[in-house]
């Protein structure tokens, strides 16, 4: 990828954004910043192999596993323009806490925690734009936590349409796996709540009708 089109994709993250252009330019410029290509479902992190750095997706996917004894559970699926690494940078662990597989070709880039150090004391609004990105990432984590500590699938996935929009199209493999439940289970309880309206389908997508009805399921 073209270094003025990667220069391009940071100016719109977030994160990365907060910096001026000269310092974005700056950072491409950093032999200790890297590049690299994968191809779907290659490996990008697993809980023993990574790298102490800010990874930003720049094109393509991943998806986040948390890794167990029996089958993963999917925490979350990150397209172009997110982020993910945080966990490694400055903590003392020697293993990472999730297992990153690329969902589709994706192309990333990483930041090394010593450059992320130096940004982070030379410039304020990158500080400030970091602290919003991990406090969004304790948000995320909190609701998850939540989702996947219910007791009972009912609960699991009343409190996933709680939290949610009115209107949501979700993949049901993926919805399963996330939630940690199968999906003959998944697809009784979404029966059980459409009978009592909870939801209801228009075409591919369900609306939650009810969010009452369901909050005291929880």
């Amino acid at each position: 990828m073209k270094k003025a089109k990667i220069s391009a994709l940071l100016a719109e993250n977030s994160l990365f954004g907060a910096l001026p252009e000269e310092a974005r330019e700056g950072l491409l410029s950093d032999p200790r910043v890297s590049f690299s290509e994968y191809s779907a479902g290659e490996t990008v992190y697993t809980t023993e192999g990574f790298q102490k750095a800010l990874a930003v997706i720049l094109s393509g996917g991943v998806s986040v596993f948390r890794p167990g004894r029996g089958s993963p559970v999917l925490l979350n699926r990150l397209s172009a323009g997110q982020v993910f690494g945080a966990a490694s940078l400055f903590g003392g662990g020697e293993t990472y806490v999730t297992v990153i597989v690329a969902e589709k070709k994706a192309a990333i880039l990483f930041v090394p925690g010593e450059v992320c150090e130096e940004l982070l004391s030379s410039s304020s609004a990158f500080s400030l734009s970091y602290i919003r990105f991990l406090s969004d990432r304790i948000r995320f984590l909190n609701r998850r936590l939540s989702q996947l500590s219910a007791p009972g699938a009912p609960k699991k996935l009343a409190d996933f349409f709680c939290r949610g929009p009115d209107r949501v199209s979700p993949n049901m493999k993926l919805l399963a796996s996330s939630l940690g439940i199968g999906r003959a289970s998944l697809y009784r309880i979404l029966d059980d709540f459409l009978a009592k309206g909870y939801l209801a389908r228009d075409g591919k997508e369900l609306l939650v009708t009810d969010r009452e009805g369901l909050s005291k399921l929880l």
